[in-house]
């Protein structure tokens, strides 16, 4: 296989047509091995480093041993149903079905259980968590979810008569109403809530070409013939995008002249990002990679740059791989796994399980609307509201410099330009994400940043700009906000479980590991599983993390709508079995990894009672990489996903 700029891949098959070798442009190979049945039994990188699979007599994998010997073994019913995971620590977590192979119940290492319950048309009902808390779901003749009752608050859904979501209405303290209005393709051209409202325009082909956020002025957007986003303005501000003919940025303009340009290997690593400003260098990094595409090395020009983390003194865990003591402090937990003091700072949990407020060493407080957006920010003595754009924060409103308006790409975490009371501030970023360097009208740096692997953060400056490790927001204390949890950097690790169970980050049943322990190479823009590629043509990259495929995006809106990602799954499915897309252009075997894994989240989401729509599609859409996304939920999940591991 041969792209654009003649770098070829070259891939061998055995006799029956098993992959067994792949080649990249830089002469790596990947080998595959197979049993007398075909059934892949071992996959080897370019180090030499090899992955391990056994199977019981009905192809289920039973077993996975990883490079260093580590074991997670796997048991099932006789219906193929996941019945226990057992970590390379002996500890196991166990999964009962009921009549209709619907999951039941989950019990942890440490005993607790938490519950499923269903309709006859196989809704979710109830769900009862680990620390006994019930939250019922009620649906309309549709099979649409029109009320989901927690605890300590209730979230009704309403539709129009062509079944699109309309309205979500949350009694949490600061959550209220979100109003939606779509044009007559279906497409989103309104979204209000309390912080404001926010309009999208569309091009005949369905590419967004405007943003209004309340209060600013119009952001329009601009594409080349490949349908490349080339511009992004509002006012004078912009920047201006470019590529190369194998898709990858190549460079990145700003509005106060200065410029980025990044560079690559013939295996589309990226290997060096420059940013320049009118007076020189603002700063520049280079990385190196081993045969198997890790960062080996890191350079950095005006910053520090180290790929080591800060030694840990002690740490202990218990058979929930909850964190109990850390560099000397007692860590505590709830019983559904959320940090409740560690040893310097109390935190507070909702039904939802989101993080409320912090007291203590620290001092915060939070709200979140119907979708787990967070809406309202209070630290200290400021108080900080959030306008969404999807996603992303499109304003930020509070006094003085805490107010903010953000210019933004169409990927997730990329804002360009953070425009203040007190200035614009240009964005200077890293292959992973995180802000470097943001420079003002005149393209001189004011504030820098460095990091740690996991993220403890070094400022210079006093920008109150809040994206700073992997783009995310820094809360202080060590504390980001990744959305669906709340990261530790000290800790290095989330504060939380994963909402995905294991099978998010490539069966780590760990379900508190930042990327499986490899911040260096991956990032994880939600808090659910790790992605890998920032920037668009990059090698094993979606070139869209926030499911830019129209397929995906529709996928969304089904999900979105019916508040059931199993409805979405659905609409991928049935693309999947014709071959074509909606135009009936054939689907390239790239695009259907892409595809399945998309279907795979959204049903596991669906399975996990996990709210659908806005942020949380969002959530399951934008992480997905077929690698990690497309993880199985049965015996027969298993046998069929691992051939994709690293496609």
């Amino acid at each position: 296989m041969t792209d654009a700029l003649n770098h070829t891949t070259a891939f061998e098959y055995d006799e029956v047509g098993n992959l067994i070798v792949t080649v990249d442009p830089l002469g790596n190979r990947t080998l595959r091995f197979y049993d007398a049945v075909s059934r892949l039994i071992a996959i080897v990188d370019g180090r030499g480093k090899g992955t391990q699979f056994t199977y019981d007599n009905l192809n289920r994998i039973t077993q996975i041993e990883d490079a260093i010997n580590g074991i997670t073994a796997f048991t099932y019913d006789p219906n193929g149903n996941l019945l226990t995971v057992t970590d390379a620590k002996n500890q196991t977590t166990t999964y009962t079905y009921d009549n209709m192979d619907r999951l039941a119940t989950r019990k942890d290492a440490l005993n607790r259980t938490e519950s499923y319950q269903y309709d006859l048309a196989g809704n979710l009902t109830q769900f009862t968590d680990r620390k006994n808390q019930a939250t019922t779901f009620q649906y309309d003749a549709l099979n649409r979810r029109t009320q989901a009752t927690h605890p300590d608050a209730t979230i009704t859904f309403t539709y129009d008569t062509v079944g699109r979501l309309v309205k979500a209405s949350d009694t949490a303290p600061g959550a209220g109403t979100i109003d939606f209005a779509y044009d007559i393709l279906d497409r989103l051209i309104q979204e209000t809530t309390p912080q404001g409202t926010v309009g999208y325009q569309y091009d005949v082909l369905g590419r967004r070409t405007q943003m209004v956020a309340n209060g600013q002025q119009p952001t329009t957007y601009q594409y080349d013939a490949a349908s490349r986003l080339t511009r992004v303005a509002q006012g004078s501000l912009f920047a201006q995008l470019g590529y190369d003919n194998a898709n990858r940025r190549t460079s990145l303009n700003y509005s106060n002249n200065t410029t980025t340009s990044y560079a690559y290997d013939l295996a589309s690593r990226l290997t060096s990002i420059t940013h320049n400003g009118p007076s020189g260098v603002i700063d520049a990094l280079t990385y190196t990679y081993d045969m198997a595409g890790n960062r080996l090395s890191q350079t950095r020009t005006n910053g520090t740059a180290s790929l080591l983390p800060t030694a840990v003194a002690d740490a202990t865990y218990d058979a929930a791989n909850e964190q109990t003591t850390f560099a000397g402090a007692t860590l505590t937990y709830d019983a559904n796994g959320n940090l409740t003091n560690d040893g310097v700072n109390t935190y507070q949990w909702d039904a939802r399980n989101r993080l409320m407020g912090v007291s203590g060493g620290a001092t915060a407080a939070f709200t979140y609307d119907a979708f787990g957006r967070r809406t309202t920010k209070v630290v200290g003595s400021l108080t900080s509201q959030f306008l969404y754009d999807g996603n992303d924060i499109a304003a930020e409103i509070g006094a003085g410099a805490v107010g903010a308006n953000y210019l933004r790409s169409l990927m997730i975490d990329e804002p360009f330009i953070r425009q203040t009371s007190l200035g614009n501030e240009h964005y200077h970023t890293d292959a992973l994400g995180s802000s470097l360097a943001l420079s003002n009208t005149q393209g001189s740096p004011e504030t820098t940043y460095t990091y740690e692997p996991f993220g403890k953060t070094t400022i210079t400056g006093t920008s109150a700009n809040p994206f700073q490790f992997t783009g995310r927001e820094n809360d202080g204390a060590g504390v980001y906000y990744f959305r669906a949890r709340y990261y530790g950097s000290r800790q290095q690790r989330f504060l939380a479980q994963d909402l995905l169970d294991f099978l998010s980050n490539g069966f780590d049943p760990t379900l508190y590991a930042y990327v499986n322990n490899d911040p260096v190479n991956f990032f994880d823009p939600f808090g659910l599983a790790k992605d890998k590629h920032r920037l668009p043509g990059q090698q094993g990259g979606k070139g869209a993390l926030s499911g830019d495929d129209p397929i995906v995006r529709q996928a969304r809106q089904i999900s979105q709508d019916t508040q059931d990602g199993r409805q979405g799954a659905k609409y991928i499915k049935k693309i999947l079995n014709k071959g074509v897309d909606p135009n009936g252009k054939p689907l390239s075997p790239a695009r259907k990894d892409l595809l399945r894994a998309a279907m795979k989240l959204l049903g596991q989401a669906a399975k996990r009672g996990i709210q659908i729509g806005g942020s949380a599609v969002g959530i399951i859409l934008s992480v997905i990489e077929p690698a990690e996304a497309n993880a199985p939920t049965s015996g027969k999940d298993l046998q069929n996903s691992k051939t994709q591991d690293d496609e």
